[in-house]
Formats: structure tokens, sequence, C-alpha cells
């Protein structure tokens, strides 16, 4: 191997210098000649690497072999040891009939100066002096350049793509998600017909991120997408806030890297008063644990956006993983009245489950019911078994029914928590982490419903792989026996 810069890309190093890669600082095995492979396709993230070209990084001229099974050998290799499964990959595209490209976010770590003769290893590996964005160079060359000039125009220059931009944007303001996935092929009209547009390229990124965080379509298939949109939004103007904002929430939901925050300081840095990007950080503190920081940004959001009707909602989720569940329910209170049917009133019905006020929580129950189309003869037969018993039954019936309609995995799994079926969500938990499903991450830790799974190795495992062990309270007490099952 070389001595080029240690890339990190989700919770993986790969260290030319020590030819080896990490996980979470922990050697991975793997051999050299797929370790040469990896490093070629994460120098060059984002740019498709033919097999010829792979060909030739990893034989010498005159080398007789099968080169396509040998090829082939390698990158199943690095998805082992990437777990990366091809049919739902988060880090290595196959390009058909062509090669390969690498779609996670690489960032690089400068690069350790010449080591003392005799120095040990780990005294030579420098300490990291600054993390920057990297997707390619020309993304970082822009954004050293251009730091103190103007954004570029904001709408497509080219009249379709203009055209197409304009309605994504229409499309993407109506509150019925199906809107949101013709909002995003509109951007991706305009992206299309004007490539170089940052405006068309951040729009589309965003309504990727939309569509999946409403479950119309697999994380695991818009994500990736979402990164390419945004990186060549930020290639063209790389201090689109936008941009760096979707970049971040990709990075989070789909590499598990924390250290997307940083794409979020960068989009604040260039527009303090985008509200979209302060929504992002309040998301992302909540996630961590730290509630009043995430109240105190979501209210920051509310204030330049005052007209959202989904924000009253999200100070009503960091409210209740705050276990203040009377503010929560004002909050989805609030919420409700403001959207109607569309409100969150089953969030209702979890404030008072805690609040243990089940009379409450039962008459929001039979509004949710009501609002689901379920008869009113099915309602008054669980209403006779008592606010308890019926609200048990009323989150089992939910579940199922939710299931149904495909409802996130993360919402599916608190239902069955709460209702007492801890195997089944422990199931859909780690279903949801297969999948990387959309709001994961920001409840594993802090949802009042999970805490009787607290001490199930499962979810501990769950927790250590998403890197939440230490934001769940109880995670840093539990027995060594129990964290190490």
């Amino acid at each position: 191997m070389d001595r080029g810069p240690v890339l990190r890309f989700g919770v993986f190093e790969l260290d030319p210098l020590e030819g080896e890669l990490r996980r979470a600082g922990r050697r991975v095995p793997l051999q050299q000649q797929p370790l040469r492979a990896l490093l070629l396709l994460a120098r060059r993230a984002g740019h498709v690497v033919t097999r010829e070209e792979l060909q030739a990084e990893l034989w010498a001229a005159g080398t007789h072999v099968d080169f396509e099974r040998g090829i082939n050998f390698c990158l199943n290799q690095v998805r082992t040891a990437l777990r990366d499964p091809a049919r739902a990959s988060h880090f290595i595209e196959t390009v058909p009939r062509v090669g390969y490209r690498f779609v996670a976010d690489v960032r690089v770590i400068e690069s350790p100066g010449p080591a003392a003769e005799g120095e040990p290893k780990a005294a030579r590996r420098q300490p990291p002096l600054r993390w920057v964005a990297f997707a390619c160079a020309a993304v970082l060359a822009a954004v050293a350049a251009q730091t103190d000039r103007p954004p570029r125009e904001t709408v497509p220059s080219d009249p379709q793509a203009r055209q197409a931009y304009l309605r994504g944007l229409m499309l993407l303001q109506r509150p019925d998600a199906a809107s949101w996935d013709e909002a995003a092929r509109a951007f991706e009209a305009a992206a299309v017909h004007e490539p170089t547009s940052p405006a068309a390229q951040s729009g589309l990124a965003r309504a990727l991120l939309a569509v999946a965080q409403a479950g119309i379509r697999p994380a695991g298939e818009c994500l990736p997408r979402a990164r390419t949109a945004a990186l060549a939004a930020l290639r063209a103007d790389p201090r689109h806030g936008d941009a760096w904002t979707s970049l971040s929430l990709v990075r989070l939901h789909l590499d598990w890297d924390w250290l997307s925050s940083e794409d979020i300081d960068r989009a604040l840095a260039f527009e303090p008063g985008l509200a979209r990007a302060h929504r992002a950080r309040a998301a992302y503190l909540s996630a961590r644990g730290d509630q009043d920081g995430a109240i105190s940004a979501a209210r920051r959001a509310a204030s330049l956006d005052p007209l959202c009707p989904t924000l009253r909602g999200d100070l009503g989720w960091y409210y209740y993983c705050a276990r203040r569940f009377p503010e929560a329910a004002q909050e989805w209170r609030v919420s409700v009245a403001v959207q109607g049917d569309g409100g969150p009133r089953d969030r209702l019905v979890d404030a008072f489950r805690h609040l243990g006020r089940p009379a409450d929580a039962w008459r929001e129950a039979e509004a949710t019911m009501r609002t689901a189309g379920i008869s009113g003869s099915d309602i008054e037969a669980l209403s006779r078994r008592g606010p308890d018993a019926a609200l048990r039954a009323f989150l089992a019936g939910s579940a199922a029914y939710l299931e149904r309609r495909g409802a996130p995995l993360v919402r599916l799994a608190a239902l069955r928590a709460a209702a007492g079926d801890e195997e089944q969500a422990l199931a859909l938990l780690e279903r949801g982490a297969r999948e990387r499903a959309w709001g994961l991450l920001g409840s594993l830790a802090v949802d009042p419903d999970f805490e009787r799974l607290e001490q199930r190795p499962r979810y501990l495992r769950l927790l250590r792989e998403a890197g939440l062990r230490s934001t769940l309270r109880a995670a840093a007490s539990a027995p060594a026996a129990v964290l190490a099952n």
C-alpha cells in the first residue's frame, strides 16, 4: 500500500499506510488485493471505476488469470468486510456491464508525516486535524475557491428545466406524500435538462429524502440517489445550504455517520436562516439524547418557518423523548388542531399512556379509530373491556392495521413494544437496521416505549452498531456480560 491519507466513510476507516480497514476503530480482516480494490474505489468516490481499471490496479501486466472471476472475488470480499450486500448496497454501486461506483460520502484525514526510526505505529498515526467534505476533488476545490462568492442563481436558466423545477417546488409543498414522489420526478427532469443547476439537484435530493421519510419508496433506494444529487448541487454551488443539509441527512440515515453534524454546521454557516437545517439539527440532537438542544433548535426552525404544519409535531416528539409528557401532549394537540385528521392524534394516545391517564388515552384512541374508518360497533366492543385492556388491544390492532398499510417500521416496533410484544418489536427494529429505515436512529435510544427493551442483548447490539450505546441511560450501567452478548 502507499502513504496516502486515511479515508473515512460511515463507521469505517481505510488506512493505506498501515494497509488495513478499520470499523469503529477495530481492524477488519481483508486481504491485500481486495483492500487495494476498495482503496481505488474510495479514492474515486462518486465516479465509475471500470472493470478494466480494477484489473490494471490489481494485476501486473502479463499476468494470466481469470480476471472476471478474480474481480468478482475481490468485490465480494470487500462487500463482506463492509457488510454491504449487493442487493441493498450502501457503499458500492454496481454499474452493469461497466464497473462499480463508490457512493458513500468519503472524508479524508490529513496524511501523517514521516515517522521517526523505530517509532511505534500508534505514535506515528497523527490525530485528525480537520475533517473536510469529500466526494471528489472538484467539490473540495470549489469550496475553497468560492467561500466568499455570492450564491448562484437559484432557478434553472434552461426554460424546460425551470418549468420542471417550479412544478417540483409546487408538488413538494402539498401535504400528500404521493405528491412528493411526483415532485422527485419533476426535479429529476429539471436536472436532466440542466445538470449543473444546483437548485434542480438540491430539489431532487430534498424530494427523495421526503419520499424515503414517508415510506413511499425504500430508503436504501432513495438515499444513495439523494446523495448523488446533493453532491452534484455542491459541485455547482459549494455554498448551497440546502444541499449540505440533504447530504447530512443522507450520511446520518444511510451511513450512520454521526459526524454528519458537520454538514449541518456548513449549511448554517452559509445560510443561518435556513429553517430546514435547524430542523435537521434538532433531529440530530434528539437522537443523541440532547432533548433540550433539540427543543431549542426546533423552536428556532419554527420561528423561521411559522407556517410549517409539522414543526409542532416535531416539538411534541422531543418533549416526549425528554419524558415531558404534558408538554408533548400540548404540542401534539396544537398540531392536531392545525392539521385536522392528518395530525398526530395517535401520539396523544402515547402521551396520555405515559402520564398514567388511560381514560384520556382511550378517548384519543377512539377518535383515531373513527378517523381510520373503524366501525362504531367495533369501537364500542373494545370500550367495554375497560380503558387498560382496550388500550392494549388498540396498540396491537394499530400495529397490525398500520403494517398492512406500509407504516414506518420504527413506529410499528414502538407499538409492538408498548403492547408487550417485545420479540416482534426487536424483529422490526432489526429489519429497520438492515433496510436503513428512516427514523430508526431518531427513535432507537430515546423512544420511551423502548425502555422495556433496555436489558435485551439484541437491543443493546443494535445500539452498539448504530453508535448509540452511550446515548441510552441504562446501557452504561448494564452488566458487562449482557453487553457482550
